[in-house]
């Protein structure tokens, strides 16, 4: 972030420059500065950066706990872009932050971020879907962003055979823990049968996104285990449908930019292997 600084005061035009806001803000959210990041990426907006900045100032506002703004900001995004593969991520977003807001009731929060290694039901006697209800409301008013919460509002939707909840919660978990595949895997696979209307094609293209193409694979392990052998082409096929029912981002050039120690700014294009530049 010195850098950032020592650029800024070498060069003061750079304060009106967007992808100066842009690329200080993708750091201050590496560095988990939430906060800071949201207002990096404001700044960039005021200065005409694209459609797509709304939606990382969005998850920069997650993080941060300022849900209602950022379901606000994603809802302008959705309502505003035609929504591509990358895309794909804030539509689940924005309906994770519609849970948060209405399930947990909470519009934002200071969170108190856990320590994920432990379970958030201790023992081995299972609690009544009530208590784990309740349980689970009570980690997530700590911290709506706890996929354990989340799981755990599935695990007792699912004992109550209430499949629809189970997944939409699953899917919350899926977009917490990113590059889990088993999570969006089962996210997916439990639509079996029923796959319409449940952000299924969202899924799939952020799921193989994120876990760096393993979701499809992983997907057809599944169905050579469970789904009955006189289903599972018609399965797989409507799963391949399904992922390529969101087009695919265009593959554009972009820009590398390297700040030296003296504040100074070297950039290079760098074109895409089709030979496009950004």
């Amino acid at each position: 972030m010195p850098l950032y600084d020592r650029a800024l005061e070498s060069d003061p035009g750079y304060a009106d420059r967007r992808h100066y806001w842009e690329d200080k803000a993708g750091v201050l959210f590496g560095a988990h500065r939430y906060d800071e990041a949201a207002a990096a990426y404001g700044r960039a907006l005021d200065l005409g950066a694209a459609n797509v900045v709304r939606a990382l100032q969005a998850d920069a506002l997650l993080f941060a706990g300022n849900y209602r703004k950022a379901r606000s900001l994603w809802q302008r995004f959705v309502a505003e872009e035609t929504i591509h593969a990358r895309a794909a991520e804030y539509v689940l977003k924005l309906d994770l932050v519609d849970d948060i807001i209405e399930v947990v009731g909470v519009d934002e929060q200071t969170r108190d971020v856990p320590d994920l290694t432990g379970p958030l039901i201790p023992g081995d006697e299972p609690p009544t879907p009530e208590e784990a209800r309740d349980l689970a409301r009570a980690a997530l008013r700590r911290d709506a962003l706890d996929p354990r919460g989340w799981q755990v509002l599935g695990w007792a939707a699912l004992t109550e055979d209430d499949l629809a909840t189970y997944v939409r919660y699953e899917r919350a978990v899926a977009c917490l823990l990113e590059t889990n595949v088993d999570a969006w895997a089962t996210a997916v696979a439990m639509n079996h049968g029923v796959p319409q209307g449940q952000l299924v094609p969202e899924m799939l293209v952020t799921g193989d996104r994120l876990t760096g193409g393993e979701l499809l694979p992983r997907l057809a392990a599944f169905a050579r285990e469970f789904v009955p052998p006189d289903e599972r082409a018609d399965w797989l096929a409507e799963i391949e449908e399904l992922s390529r029912s969101i087009p695919r981002d265009e593959r554009r050039g972009f820009a590398v930019r390297v700040l030296g120690e003296d504040g100074s700014v070297e950039e290079m294009a760098v074109a895409s292997a089709e030979g496009d530049e950004d």
